[in-house]
């Protein structure tokens, strides 16, 4: 029998059913599994980069989660290992970002990131040395990728910023064979590197890369201790904005203002120091008081990815008094990083990040439970269903590949959801009424 025959023979809902005011769907169903994500929280950036970042987004028609992301890879870009985050005398951190920025061809970002390059190419131009790298990733083994990247890292002691905008498997690239994921992870917290010939004192590589949601299975396929290190960021799409309120950013101000930043990291004698004052510590501790506690009750990806938010929040603190410094006089020298800085920090990190990542790691490594509930999604709108039981679903929809059990929860999860209300009809016959699943009528279209 099929699905179109099964879909005939059975009865209408019934009329109260119908009528009923169901519950609005899940974003995440409506979302193609993202969901509503927060925007990213411009407060976080001083006022002249606040102002910037929402220029250069509305000239280029792209949200600004994008400008601000590649603002935070560019202020670490042109400082890695030249900058030590010093929060306690056992524990410091570089100034490295390890960022993925995920969205459609069609998202903004390719034009964000090409006008962004231009500047890092004019600081590298007044630098004397290298800021942004092209070494692939995704060919050849790890090892080559990293010996090529040990190379040019040893003629620029800062590190550089590894930039993967094409469409391509870089993320599973990265730690392809287990052997080389010490390397990679060196490269995140700028260790010493040694390798035959080469032997480094920091081994700084930062990473600016896109994807596509198409290819955010790349996750899934990546060693899960590099992937759970990155900052992902998947913003709603930006509305339509009208030629006449886009505004020229000031490209050779905020220039200007990256480069006093990499010029400090350049010119000190060793790394330029950043502590933290008193109540900026005080606000970390509470912080991971409560990061601690999230990870304990976390598993899989998302405690893996957890488990690295001391270190970002902190390099996110470093790159946000940065910027704060780079609008001030040039008398005063950085640091220390103050409070503001960090709760600023703590709230791009939990607020922003933190969702961001939980709905890119969900839709990147989806449980079966979760794969199944879409499959049996996507049937329920192919056939304008208006009603089906579960060996309907079983069935039809998951071929069998299911038990009656299983079929249960998934459309208890769809129940859940806002896709389907359970109801009953009777059979005909005595005995217990059939079970069946009124569909909500917004998955008609």
């Amino acid at each position: 029998m099929t699905t179109a025959a099964v879909l005939e023979a059975r009865p209408d809902p019934v009329a109260d059913a119908e009528a009923a005011t169901w519950p609005a769907l899940d974003e995440r169903l409506l979302a193609g599994g993202r969901g509503v994500v927060p925007a990213f929280p411009a407060e976080v950036l001083p006022p002249a980069w606040r102002a910037w970042a929402a220029d250069r987004a509305r000239g280029l028609g792209a949200p600004i989660d994008y400008v601000a992301q590649g603002l935070l890879a560019a202020v670490a870009g042109g400082c890695g290992a030249g900058v030590e985050i010093r929060v306690t005398p056992e524990w410091s951190e570089p100034l490295v970002f390890w960022q993925a920025l995920v969205g459609s061809c069609a998202s903004g970002a390719a034009g964000v990131l090409e006008r962004l390059r231009q500047m890092l190419l004019t600081i590298e131009r007044a630098a004397a040395g290298r800021i942004v790298v092209d070494t692939p990733t995704d060919k050849g083994p790890d090892k080559e990728a990293i010996a090529e990247l040990a190379r040019i890292v040893a003629a620029n002691p800062r590190g550089v910023l590894l930039w993967r905008d094409q469409p391509s498997a870089w993320l599973a690239g990265l730690g392809r064979h287990p052997a080389d994921c010490a390397s990679w992870r060196r490269a995140w917290s700028a260790r010493p590197l040694t390798l035959p010939a080469l032997s480094l004192e920091r081994f700084a590589v930062g990473i600016l890369g896109t994807l596509e949601p198409e290819q955010l299975a790349q996750i899934d396929g990546a060693d899960p201790g590099l992937a759970a290190r990155f900052l992902y960021a998947w913003p709603q799409p930006a509305p339509f904005c009208p030629f006449g309120e886009r505004r020229l950013s000031k490209t050779d101000d905020s220039t200007r203002m990256l480069q006093r930043i990499e010029e400090q990291a350049r010119g000190s004698a060793g790394p330029l120091v950043l502590e933290l004052e008193g109540p900026a510590l005080a606000a970390l501790e509470k912080f991971l008081a409560r990061l601690h506690r999230a990870t304990v009750d976390a598993e899989g990806p998302e405690a893996a990815w957890l488990g690295h938010g001391a270190q970002n929040v902190v390099r996110l603190a470093a790159a946000l008094d940065l910027l704060t410094w780079s609008e001030g006089p040039a008398t005063r020298a950085p640091g220390p990083i103050g409070a503001a800085a960090m709760a600023s920090a703590v709230t791009l990190w939990d607020g922003y990040f933190r969702p961001h990542a939980l709905v890119v790691l969900e839709r990147a490594v989806p449980s079966d439970l979760d794969r199944r509930a879409r499959r049996v999604l996507r049937w329920l709108k192919a056939t304008g269903s208006r009603d089906v039981s579960g060996e309907e679903v079983r069935t039809y929809a998951l071929c069998r590949t299911v038990n009656a059990a299983q079929a249960a929860e998934i459309l208890e999860w769809l129940e859940s959801a806002g896709a389907v209300r359970r109801r009953h009809a009777r059979t005909g016959r005595k005995g217990r009424p059939a079970e069946r699943w009124a569909v909500n009528p917004a998955l008609a279209g």
